[in-house]
C-alpha cells in the first residue's frame, strides 16, 4: 500500500468517526447543558453564580460559542446532578448505561448554594409518579396550578415556567 492510499485511508476513517466537527459537539453539550439546566429550574445567573462566572458565560456555553473544558464540565456535571457521559449522550446516537439523573439538585431558598435532592424523599417521588401517570393534559395542567398556588400560599416561591427565568432571552 502506497502512502498516498494510507493517507486517503486515514481521512477517510477520521471522517467517518467525524472527528473535527467540534463545532457541533460544543452546540451538542451546550443543549444537554441548558436542558438539565432548565429541567432543574436553575436560571443562567443561578448557574453562574454556583461557577463563579456571569450569566453571559453560561449562555455562550449554551450556544456552543464557547467550548467547555473539561474541568468545567466536571463542575456542572457535579453541580448539575449528572455524570459527565451525560452531557455526550446521544451524540451520533449513540447512550450510555450509566444513569444520568442520579442526583437532582436544587437552588435553597438563598439561591447561591445547592441543597440536597427533592427527589430523595418518599412523598415526592410518589407525587410525582402520581402526576406522570395522569393521561389527559388538561388535568394535568389543573394538578400542576393546584401545586403551585399550595406553595404560594404556604409562602413559598414558585420557580417561573420555562423560558421565563432571570437574564435567559433565548428559547428552550
Amino acid at each position: 500500500m502506497s502512502s498516498k492510499q494510507s493517507e486517503f485511508l486515514e481521512k477517510e476513517r477520521l471522517k467517518s468517526l467525524k472527528i473535527g466537527d467540534t463545532v457541533r459537539v460544543d452546540a451538542h453539550i451546550g443543549l444537554r447543558l441548558r436542558r438539565r439546566r432548565s429541567m432543574l429550574g436553575i436560571s443562567q445567573s443561578g448557574l453562574a453564580s454556583a461557577l463563579g462566572l456571569t450569566f453571559q458565560q453560561i449562555q455562550k456555553y449554551e450556544k456552543g460559542a464557547t467550548r467547555i473544558s473539561v474541568g468545567r464540565l466536571w463542575d456542572l456535571s457535579k453541580i448539575l446532578g449528572v455524570p459527565v457521559t451525560y452531557f455526550f449522550e446521544n451524540l451520533d446516537g449513540k447512550t450510555f448505561s450509566q444513569p444520568t439523573v442520579p442526583y437532582v439538585p436544587v437552588l435553597n431558598e438563598n439561591r447561591e448554594e445547592f441543597s440536597p435532592d427533592p427527589l430523595s424523599r418518599r412523598d415526592v417521588r410518589e407525587l410525582l409518579r402520581a402526576y406522570c401517570s395522569i393521561s389527559k393534559p388538561q388535568v394535568a395542567k389543573n394538578l400542576l396550578r393546584i401545586a403551585k398556588d399550595l406553595a404560594e400560599a404556604d409562602g413559598k416561591s414558585v420557580l417561573l415556567p420555562y423560558g421565563n427565568e432571570d437574564a435567559d432571552n433565548s428559547e428552550d
